[in-house]
């Protein structure tokens, strides 16, 4: 049956290339094999906003050495009874109706020539559209613009729009080739055919289009029951997740700790949501089934996935969402600390003896100058594996100081001089692609860099360039009522 989130579509509204590529994946694990490659490019074309670069990634997950037909089994052909055991208006009747070329191709127009219809200004198009019309005009469009235009376009939600932001930041920030940033102007506009994706766009930029509300296009969450949420989870590609529950800690470390840092100011941290995080670090054989890419620097399937930037591992995610249209992003520097700490304020996961710190991690003292494959040592109280050691592991937000107005947090007093019992809630640093926190330590480093409450982060060019053998991450999954 539709989702109930796409009601509208299933009573006769157009599907978009956005709601093919989340249901795919659930198609051919409900009839247990993967579509043959010539019969998902038909299906894609028949969906309004595919454009190329939509069948290049089509392609690519249907590739059979690839982790979708290893996942969802053999290909097999759609067949004519097959659509109609689908209830008619239900997406994966759609998509079988592409594949057999019942349903008329559909692919987004290019930025120039005939005028392209309404139905192709979708969201996922833009994307696309919008990084030609840059190279067109030879200069990126301010971010503030940028967002503005994507309103515009059905199919938009937080969650992509989070992502264009941070590409475009990288793009009129980078630090190489910092890049021409010109604002649209009307001048500009007029000199695009009306109707034309160019036009469309800076018309949306300049505010000339009227704004979209959001349309989430999963189910929308329901307030969740901690009782009804599993507490082991593995997905499509093997990665094991353990449920980490909503709960208050200190986070940092008070002055008497050996190895604190002055950014280590202890306070309390109040999380209000449940989550998933990976028991494991990301490894290479589970990078290779997502990105279909072999690791920068291979070691063997059980190694951790290393030399890679922050850039790549929030790519890993959101890859990794298409393929069981689950939300995948990592972990705050808050979550991550909740999760090494596993209930303790001490110096390490299990106490303050620097002795034991071997049986829990590999570090300087036992690595022998290299990683090791994970859930080799003692895990946490929650069942986590290296959380310290091993290597470093890449947080979400960036480095700044544990301050209510720095972190996004909802807690009104200042920090210096707050009582520990005034809670930050739900904190989160700032959104800058410089400076990014990776925390627990690596194989490289000593027993004080592998402490909970120890930060570490690149600064400048080190964030784009670095890809260091000791840094690699874990994902969190979000968690949802099912």
């Amino acid at each position: 049956m539709p989702r109930p989130g796409l009601a509208a579509a299933a009573r006769g509204a157009e599907w978009t290339i956005n709601h093919f590529f989340d249901e795919l994946p659930k198609l051919e694990k409900r009839r247990g094999a993967a579509l043959p490659a010539e019969q998902a490019v038909a299906a894609a074309k028949s969906f309004p906003g595919c454009t190329a670069t939509s069948l290049s990634t089509l392609r690519a997950m249907q590739n059979p050495k690839n982790a979708m037909p290893a996942v969802f089994g053999p290909t097999r052909p759609v067949t004519q009874a097959e659509a109609k055991s689908y209830p008619v208006g239900s997406l994966h009747r759609r998509i079988c109706e592409g594949a057999l070329g019942i349903a008329q191709a559909s692919m987004a127009p290019k930025p120039q020539g005939e005028a392209a219809p309404a139905a192709t200004f979708i969201y996922d198009a833009f994307v696309v559209e919008k990084k030609k019309l840059e190279s067109l005009r030879r200069a990126y469009i301010p971010l503030d613009q940028c967002l503005r235009a994507a309103r515009t376009f059905r199919g938009w939600n937080p969650h992509n729009l989070r992502f264009l932001e941070l590409e475009q930041q990288g793009l009129t920030n980078r630090w190489t080739t910092p890049g021409k940033v010109a604002p649209v102007t009307r001048a500009e506009a007029g000199r695009y055919a009306k109707g034309t994706w160019p036009r469309a766009i800076c018309e949306g930029a300049l505010g000339l289009r009227p704004q979209l509300e959001a349309r989430m296009h999963t189910v929308e969450p329901k307030t969740l029951n901690p009782m009804a949420l599993k507490q082991h989870v593995t997905n499509a590609v093997g990665i094991k997740f353990r449920l980490i529950a909503a709960g208050t800690y200190m986070r940092g470390s008070p002055a008497t700790e050996k190895g604190h840092e002055d950014d280590e100011m202890l306070h309390l941290v109040r999380l209000t949501k449940p989550f998933y995080i990976g028991v494991t670090e990301v490894t290479q054989r589970q990078w290779q089934q997502v990105t279909r890419q072999k690791p920068r620097r291979y070691k063997g399937p059980t190694f951790p996935v290393t030399c890679v930037r922050w850039d790549d591992a929030a790519d890993f995610c959101r890859l990794l969402g298409r393929l069981d249209g689950r939300r995948y992003r990592l972990p705050t520097e808050a979550e991550w600390e909740y999760a090494c700490r596993a209930g303790t304020a001490t110096r390490f996961c299990f106490g303050d003896d620097e002795r034991q710190l071997a049986d829990h991690a590999w570090y300087s003292a036992n690595s022998g100058g290299q990683t090791h494959p994970v859930a080799q040592k003692k895990p946490n109280a929650w069942g986590l594996y290296d959380m310290h050691g091993n290597v470093y592991e890449w947080c979400i937000d960036s480095y700044d100081d544990y301050l209510p107005e720095k972190q996004g947090a909802t807690a009104a007093n200042p920090m210096l001089g707050m009582s520990p019992m005034q809670a930050l809630v739900d904190p989160r640093g700032p959104n800058s692609l410089y400076g990014r926190i990776n925390r627990g330590g690596g194989w490289i480093e000593g027993a004080n860099a592998c402490r909970s409450a120890n930060r570490n982060h690149f600064r400048g060019a080190a964030v784009k360039t670095w890809m260091p053998e000791f840094l690699g991450f874990r994902v969190l999954m979000e968690a949802h009522a099912p």
